[in-house]
């Protein structure tokens, strides 16, 4: 039987495709949701955002607080730490509990049909344990690449590549002050309305920007599916961050995606990332190609039936010609396919190592950011607001939270 080759998403809990209920915005909320890092928090130079140090988790002490997100896939991993709390994981609108959980991770599902899923997680009663917080810190999907033997790849387009269209009069070129200086920059705007847009081939595509609490609201348009509005608001800066991500595109087609800022506030996009298959062979659409090439055959045949006798000794001929070629063919594929097998099966068990590494998985590193420093006591939060990472069908309507 053939095996299609699969490949594993990571999705981080800061991720703006994932909605959480309730969000804590300030310390009078009780026990929402809230951002926190392993090391804590720190003010930028400017005294206008925070920077989160370490890894960062999402935190909960309230029962009945949820998370929710799609995606498209044959299974995932949801990582983090129950923390003495009772939940249980919501697949579809259906309980299908815990998985395999253990060792840092909270569900594990496999198997799951080639569609678009939807995931929940809900927190239930507590063991009594003083202080307990329920953690989740990411999501690793395993997703069909459409092919076996197939080597999955990416490829990375910067905010200032050639292929994006930018439509609008406030989109500008700009450095963050709080990244790494390695960063090239990103583009950005204020204005209500302003579009990016891009078109590309692949079965996957991701999108990065940098987010906080001054950012804005927008939308994501995908093909012909209707837009999906998001919020960018976050209580820390969090630079390349999660903004959008769709997978189980057809590969022999060309996809269109624009995103639209839908308020007169920040909007930074970073870069676009879009994964493509080489070589292998389509496990999706071969039963098509069959259905068509049975129905042409019988078509010939019909007419064929009303015309003169068939010439049998060149039929025969014909016959073995296309069988020696075929034969031959074959083999050239063969050679071929066994000659680039061993790097082919090394990649599919790197990937399926690191689908059970739990919480240690071995993930690009994140590089440290350089700071100048800064004395906390002339730290003063900012004035706007900041809004949890919500996917909504319309713009929020709240626009006064404060912490």
């Amino acid at each position: 039987m053939t095996t299609e080759t699969e490949y594993t998403q990571v999705i981080e809990d800061t991720a703006l495709i994932i909605q959480y209920d309730p969000y804590r915005f300030n310390a009078s909320a009780s026990r929402g949701w809230e951002s926190s890092y392993t090391d804590g928090n720190s003010p930028t130079a400017d005294g206008l955002w925070l920077l989160g140090q370490g890894d960062s988790r999402h935190v909960t002490s309230r029962v009945g607080s949820t998370l929710q997100f799609s995606f498209h896939g044959h299974g995932i991993d949801l990582v983090g730490l129950p923390g003495g709390f009772a939940y249980d994981v919501i697949l579809d609108g259906s309980s299908v509990g815990t998985g395999n959980a253990g060792g840092g991770i909270l569900a594990s599902l496999r198997n799951l049909e080639d569609k678009t899923h939807t995931i929940q997680i809900v927190v239930g009663e507590s063991d009594g344990t003083t202080d307990a917080l329920f953690v989740f810190d990411k999501a690793l999907l395993l997703i069909g690449s459409g092919y076996s033997n197939a080597i999955v790849s990416s490829e990375n387009i910067d905010d200032n590549d050639q292929r994006l269209t930018y439509t609008g009069q406030g989109w500008q070129r700009a450095t963050s002050p709080y990244l790494i200086a390695s960063d090239v920059g990103v583009h950005q705007t204020r204005t209500n309305g302003d579009s990016v847009t891009f078109e590309f081939e692949g079965i996957s595509i991701y999108l990065a920007g940098n987010s906080n609490g001054d950012c804005s609201t927008y939308n994501v348009a995908l093909d012909d599916q209707p837009p999906v509005t998001y919020d960018s608001r976050t209580l820390q800066f969090i630079g390349d961050n999660t903004f959008f991500f769709a997978s189980g595109l057809d590969p022999n087609v060309k996809h269109r995606i624009t995103v639209t800022n839908l308020a007169n506030n920040l909007l930074e996009l970073d870069y676009f990332s879009a994964k493509k298959v080489d070589a292998g062979t389509q496990t999706t659409s071969n039963a098509t190609s069959a259905t068509s090439t049975n129905t042409a055959s019988a078509s010939a045949q019909a007419a064929n039936s009303d015309g003169k006798r068939t010439n049998i000794a060149a039929i025969a001929g014909g016959v073995a010609g296309a069988i020696v070629l075929a034969v031959a063919a074959t083999m050239v594929v063969f050679l071929f396919k066994k000659r680039n097998m061993r790097k082919r099966q090394e990649a599919a068990e790197n990937e399926r190592l690191a689908r059970h590494a739990g919480m240690r998985l071995s993930l690009p590193a994140t590089p440290a950011v350089t700071r100048p420093a800064v004395n906390p006591e002339m730290y003063t939060p900012p004035a706007t607001s900041s809004y949890p990472p919500n996917p909504v069908a319309q713009t929020p309507q709240r626009t006064d939270f404060r912490w």
